[in-house]
């Protein structure tokens, strides 16, 4: 889970996320970054949700037009 800038051809969003959630994703950062991985918590919820993304087209059958 690289940490930095994503690249050129992503797309800033933006919403609320529920204050639980930015806990875990700040403890997960906190944890990569203890073992020597380069972790931010932008990092964390671009990963967990790149993997909800592929878990539900999955789930559901949807041939990925993109992958990341």
């Amino acid at each position: 889970m690289p940490g930095g800038r994503p690249r050129a051809d992503t797309l800033q969003i933006s919403f609320r996320v529920p204050t639980a959630w930015v806990k875990r994703a700040e403890a997960i950062a906190a944890a990569l970054e203890e073992i020597g991985a380069e972790a931010t918590t932008a990092s964390v919820y671009r990963t967990a949700l790149g993997r909800g993304l592929d878990a539900l087209e999955k789930r559901h059958g949807i041939k990925s037009r993109s992958k990341r």
